[in-house]
């Protein structure tokens, strides 16, 4: 990781003496729920283009939990990790979520896959019922 302005950004090849590079062990989110005993039932991302990943290694914790989640979705930047807007709402598709955006209002699926900017969005487990 280095530091560029405010955000860590993750870097395959770090310049090894350059002091703004740090390794970071890094782990899912799966991971680190079940070392602690930890289920949530609020998350939220806002991680710059790699939402996709985050929710993979989030799977199992979203399953047996079924968290609200606040996602700021950055959709001109998932290609740059071969992902997009369609992977995000397949994943949650499969899992029985509803999209909204901050005025309540639901959206549909095809909505997030076609959304070109980014976003603040709440997703919801569907047996939760509308919001």
């Amino acid at each position: 990781m280095r530091l560029e302005g405010q955000h860590l950004v993750a870097s395959a090849s770090p310049e090894v003496d350059d002091k703004r590079y740090t390794t970071i062990t890094a782990r899912t989110g799966d991971c680190f729920c079940a070392e602690n005993e930890f289920l949530p039932d609020i998350i939220k991302v806002d991680i710059e283009g790699y939402e996709y990943e985050c929710f993979k290694g989030l799977t199992k914790t979203i399953d047996r939990g079924r968290p609200i989640i606040f996602l700021e979705l950055h959709p001109e930047m998932l290609p740059e990790h071969g992902h997009s807007p369609a992977d995000i709402a397949a994943f949650f598709s499969e899992k029985s979520y509803q999209f909204y955006n901050l005025n309540r209002q639901p959206l549909n699926y095809s909505d997030i896959e076609r959304t070109m900017k980014g976003c603040r969005l709440l997703i919801q487990p569907m047996e939760l019922g509308s919001i």
